[in-house]
């Protein structure tokens, strides 16, 4: 192999293409229409009552791995266009393989199968001019007629339901000694009549008469698209740590859609439902719902295509607690030989390819923190550039920036606290200068996780969400990670000192996920490299998954629209 390098710097237009594919390759919803033409006719007296099932298959495309849903029946009719939708979600670098069955349903004498079709998802989304049409292959007739898929990327996951809620007279609870502690839980009726809960509001402390920070959901999250669709909103009291339920009421988009034209506040009763059996009653308390509005969404991509720019902020954890790098035990130990990388490195080279397309500038900002700089009596750092330069910590490459940081490496001492703060705080100041819209910045974090200013980093992190950034945090190593995991507030809304984070905007990524190491000998052995790239792959998904919904949050919430729609109708 031949060890000369041409570099030839990339064009405006190549790094656009590497962008646009890397925001492809994380958000896109289709929606698949069926129909068939000509299918075979099964019964005596009537036509056929055609179903079709639509499987995903394995890597090979050759094995059924799962089902990924299935139309409704229609009664006597060969040439059916089936109402119900299949979605799924296209990944921009996979090969996904699917299996297309056809049965003509008769519950008393048994399925017939009328035809199947092997295709990828890539050639129904490439056939997107013309409509996808095969012929169905086997089944009981020499042609068995054809399958016709239409593909639509849903937009209904563009468009955004914004509200504000408010409630009057909510009871007080301890003998009316103590006004609740409210927050709101949205939750989405499924085809089978449960429910599934998909918004938590932060809640509004000690207040009967609570106003709450405006809603802005998802119309997919909500009712997945079906207007008609029950939504619940429950209001539960939190006090004291313990939770009870102050009441809810139902209602759909709709019917909300309906008084927001008429720009009107609708009022519910809240109701209660003490026991099972009873029906529910209303109370005292009133809800008042306002300002209902559903704005089109601009998408991730939209953002990206109209130029919002992604800044990298690299900070390596430089702690004594990753052990002396002059012994091989060390997450910082370098090979002599350069065989081998260490976790820091792999961790950096993995994740650097993997958000390297959507760094139009190709200027990463490389820090380090946790260690005594040369000099001397110098205190430990928690914030130093790796390449020693404060006015440009900037590098142009994934390879400088693991040179800065081998040098680096041998030119400090490693010491501690372990502290998250510092790196937040600066990282937040230079976000909050660039709040028009056009730039967002992603704070990469890489660390053994052993933190030491657990309080700090919360309060720097509520303080953070209001700013253009997001955080991940990679850990190397194999220490007890429950601390990060409490930093990464999926579920709830991280409050610190009475305040809330106006968003989440942490994503924890355990890096000893992603070696071949965590797969077992049997696997490791046998497709060493397919299993590597497979655990880049999902590395990728995973550093990646949160970005674009916290980069079109942020810049929905304050107002930032590529072009933006109202549509109330």
């Amino acid at each position: 192999m031949s060890s000369h390098h041409h570099y030839s710097a990339p064009t405006e237009v190549d790094l656009q293409q590497q962008q646009q594919q890397a925001a492809e390759q994380t958000t896109s919803l289709v929606e698949l229409s069926i129909s068939c033409k000509d299918l075979p006719d099964c019964d005596i007296v009537t036509k056929s009552d055609p179903q079709v099932i639509v499987y995903m298959l394995d890597l090979s495309g050759k094995d059924k791995q799962c089902e990924i849903g299935r139309t409704e029946v229609i009664q006597d009719n060969l040439n059916p266009k089936f109402a119900k939708k299949i979605l799924l979600q296209y990944h921009f670098e996979q090969i996904q393989h699917l299996r297309f069955e056809v049965f003509d349903i008769d519950p008393v004498g048994g399925n017939d199968f009328l035809g199947g079709l092997n295709t990828t998802l890539a050639d129904i989304v490439a056939a997107r001019s013309s409509t996808f049409k095969q012929p169905l292959v086997g089944g009981p007739r020499k042609r068995p007629g054809f399958l016709v898929v239409d593909v639509e990327e849903l937009t209904s996951c563009k468009q955004v339901a914004t509200f504000d809620l408010s409630a009057t007279d909510l009871p007080s609870s301890f003998c009316g000694l103590l006004a609740p502690t409210s927050s709101v839980y949205i939750y989405r009726s499924n085809e089978n009549g449960t429910l599934t809960i998909v918004y938590r509001s932060p809640s509004v402390r000690r207040d009967c008469n609570p106003k709450y920070r405006t809603f802005t959901q998802k119309l997919v999250t909500l009712c997945n698209g079906d207007l008609d669709r029950n939504i619940r909103f429950e209001l539960m009291d939190q006090n004291l740590n313990m939770e009870r339920q102050l009441g809810f009421f139902e209602t759909t988009i709709n019917s909300l859609k309906s008084g927001g034209r008429q720009q009107q506040t609708q009022v519910f009763d809240l109701l209660n439902q003490k026991s099972s059996n009873r029906s529910a009653q209303p109370s005292e308390s009133k809800i008042a719902l306002s300002n209902f509005k559903i704005i089109n969404q601009a998408t991730f991509l939209d953002y990206i295509r109209a130029g919002a720019q992604i800044h990298f902020v690299i900070a390596i954890d430089f702690t004594a607690s990753n052990g002396d790098p002059n012994y091989p035990d060390s997450l910082h130990y370098l090979d002599p030989m350069g065989r081998k990388m260490n976790p820091y490195e792999q961790a950096l080279l993995s994740v650097g390819n993997i958000i390297k397309p959507y760094d139009t500038q190709g200027l990463f900002a490389g820090f380090g923190f946790g260690a005594k700089l040369l000099g001397p009596n110098r205190p430990p750092s928690h914030f130093f550039p790796l390449n020693g330069n404060e006015q440009h910590p900037y590098v142009t490459s994934i390879d400088d920036l693991l040179i800065a940081y081998r040098s680096k490496l041998k030119n400090v001492i490693l010491s501690g606290p372990t502290n998250f703060a510092p790196c937040i705080a600066h990282c937040n100041n230079i976000a909050n200068q660039y709040e028009n819209g056009d730039h967002y910045f992603v704070l990469l974090i890489v660390t053994d996780g052993i933190i030491s200013d657990m309080m700090q980093t919360k309060r720097a992190i509520v303080e953070a969400s209001k700013s253009p950034m997001s955080i991940i945090i990679c850990g190397v190593g194999d220490a007890d990670f429950s601390a990060m995991d409490e930093l990464d507030s999926d579920d709830v809304v991280m409050r610190v000192d009475g305040k809330s984070a106006e968003r989440d905007i942490v994503q924890f990524v355990p890096m000893n996920k992603f070696t071949p190491q965590s797969y077992g000998p049997s696997a490791r052995a046998s497709s060493y490299k397919t299993n590597s790239l497979e655990l880049q792959r999902l590395l990728a998904e995973e550093v990646l998954r949160e970005i674009p919904d916290q980069l079109t949050g942020y810049m929905l919430s304050h107002g930032f629209h590529p072009e933006l729609t109202y549509t109330t109708d």
